[in-house]
C-alpha cells in the first residue's frame, strides 16, 4: 500500500489520488517521502504534480525499488533522478518526462520533497504517473498496488499513455 513519511494525518498521502478530495501535507517540516509500490514491474514515463503557492514542491529526489527507504537514506544515497520544479509547473500539472531506461522494471517509486518554494509546510493537490507495463504483464491495472494512483494507464502497446 502506497505510504507517505511525515504526512499530516488529517491530509494524508491516499488525497493525492482522488480527483476533488483534499491534498497531502507534510507535518513537522517541508520534507516528505512518497512510496508508491506496485504490484508488478512497470516502467515509469513521467509524472504529473498539482499544488500551489509557496508549499508547492520545488526540489523532488527520485528512487526506485526500496520500499523501506526513510529520510536518512534519502539524505545519503543517490537519487536516480533529481527534478527542480517551477511555480508554473505544479499551478498548471506541467509532465515531468522521465527516461524509461531509468525507470523501468519498477517494483516501487520513492519520490523524496526535498524542498518547497519557502513555506513552513509542503501540499500536493494531486499527483499523476504516467507509464506503461512491461510486455507480459495483464491487465491495465494489474502492475499497480492499491490505491490505484489517478492518471496512471499502462498502454498494451510501446507507447507511453497517460489518462486526463
Amino acid at each position: 500500500m502506497a505510504s507517505c513519511l511525515n504526512e499530516d494525518p488529517d491530509h494524508p498521502m491516499q488525497n493525492i489520488f482522488n480527483e476533488g478530495a483534499s491534498f497531502l501535507q507534510s507535518d513537522a517540516d517541508h520534507q516528505l517521502i512518497l512510496n508508491i509500490p506496485f504490484q508488478q514491474p512497470t516502467g515509469i514515463t513521467g509524472l504529473r504534480i498539482w499544488s500551489e503557492d509557496e508549499a508547492a514542491p520545488a526540489l523532488l529526489k527520485l528512487f526506485i525499488n526500496n520500499e523501506t527507504f526513510g529520510f536518512d537514506d534519502a539524505e545519503a544515497s543517490a537519487a536516480l533522478e533529481e527534478v527542480r520544479l517551477s511555480m508554473d509547473d505544479v499551478m498548471q500539472g506541467m509532465p515531468i518526462p522521465l527516461k524509461l531506461a531509468k525507470f523501468r522494471n519498477v517494483h516501487s517509486l520513492q519520490i523524496f520533497v526535498e524542498e518547497n518554494h519557502g513555506a513552513d509546510v509542503t501540499r500536493i493537490r494531486r499527483l499523476d504517473i504516467l507509464g506503461q507495463k512491461e510486455k507480459d504483464a495483464g491487465s491495465d491495472t494489474a502492475g499497480l498496488g492499491l490505491p490505484i494512483p489517478m492518471g496512471f494507464k499502462l498502454d498494451k502497446s510501446d507507447t507511453p499513455s497517460y489518462i486526463s
